[in-house]
């Protein structure tokens, strides 16, 4: 679950969206105006899905021993991503939700490097705005893969002062 890296700030955890009714269905729902339907949210899978999702999370964080008020959770506006980010907070307990306008993809689709850029936007800002926090990126896969593979490119950084921007590039 969640990873330091010694040039970040705060620890890292990603959550891909649970089963959605667009998974069941076959359909790929990428725009912003379907992506923010309720029809488009969870399939009754994907809600028992993210329970289970919550209650390891908070297992996870009680045996870290990570208060509560420290944890932040991000997420997109597509309503598969705010249920599910809704139903971990439940049962985690975790009341501070933030729909991050970084985390919103353009309309029609984007490429990796604006997926890369998007992504280094929103952390730069996550990064200036907290300290010392566990925040949790509850997202869609692709971008979760290329947040994987920023972190991994740049963990050998070690000092505080990184421009995390300049790093990506």
């Amino acid at each position: 679950m969640g990873e330091s890296l010694s040039f970040l700030r705060n620890s890292y955890w990603i959550l891909r969206h649970d089963k959605s009714i667009p998974n069941e269905n076959g359909l790929i729902v990428s725009t912003m105006a379907n992506g923010t339907l309720e029809e488009f949210g969870l399939a009754p899978e994907g809600i028992h899905q993210a329970k289970l999702a919550g209650e390891l999370l908070d297992k996870e964080l009680k045996a870290r021993n990570v208060p509560i008020e420290i944890v932040q959770i991000c997420y997109s506006p597509f309503s598969r991503t705010t249920h599910t980010a809704k139903i971990v907070a439940d049962y985690a307990e975790i009341w501070v939700l933030d729909e991050k306008v970084p985390f919103t993809s353009v309309e029609g689709g984007e490429s990796v490097a604006d997926v890369c850029s998007r992504i280094s936007i929103a952390l730069t800002a996550l990064e200036t705005a907290y300290q010392g926090c566990n925040i949790i990126f509850v997202s869609h896969g692709d971008p979760l893969q290329i947040f994987q593979t920023i972190l991994h490119a740049v963990k050998d950084k070690t000092s505080a002062e990184v421009d995390i921007s300049s790093i990506i590039k």
